[in-house]
């Protein structure tokens, strides 16, 4: 075969990978997704409702990731206030926040206040965690028995 042949046959397969990458949609930016769901949040359920405090999260995690720290330490310490004083709010909650201010603490220091508060937190969302696991297999084996899950307690 020879250099012409070779030539439309690269060319012919660039044009394929071009409209092939052309059908390809590109995602939409994060950042608008992540603030427009603490608005739409904060809109319907008002500012100090800890389903805003999770979409806060949601935020200071993407920017943690995207290495823009102090924007992530504002969305983070409101979603962790906020979670301080909901008692709707989950351990689990609380303990991921912390965690993440941890790795955008601008020094080790302040890591490690974050992380020693966080610790704690993070063993009683575990053993929460497994004890809903232990009532679920629980009520499980009691509905296969044909029991109820009660009088096993």
């Amino acid at each position: 075969m020879g250099c012409a042949a070779w030539a439309i046959r690269i060319l012919a397969g660039a044009s394929v990978l071009s409209l092939a990458a052309a059908d390809v949609p590109t995602l939409p930016p994060l950042e608008p997704l992540f603030r427009e769901a603490v608005a739409r949040r904060e809109k319907q359920y008002g500012p100090e409702d800890p389903r805003v405090a999770a979409s806060l999260l949601d935020l200071g995690a993407f920017l943690v990731r995207e290495k823009r720290s102090a924007e992530a330490r504002i969305a983070l310490d409101r979603a962790l206030r906020i979670a301080q004083q909901s008692p709707e709010s989950t351990v689990a909650l609380r303990a991921e926040t912390l965690a993440l201010l941890a790795r955008s603490a601008p020094d080790a220091g302040q890591a490690a206040a974050y992380l020693t508060k966080a610790n704690p937190l993070q063993l009683e969302a575990q053993q929460y965690e497994a004890a809903v696991q232990s009532a679920l297999q629980l009520s499980e084996f009691a509905e296969e028995a044909g029991s109820d899950p009660e009088a096993l307690r």
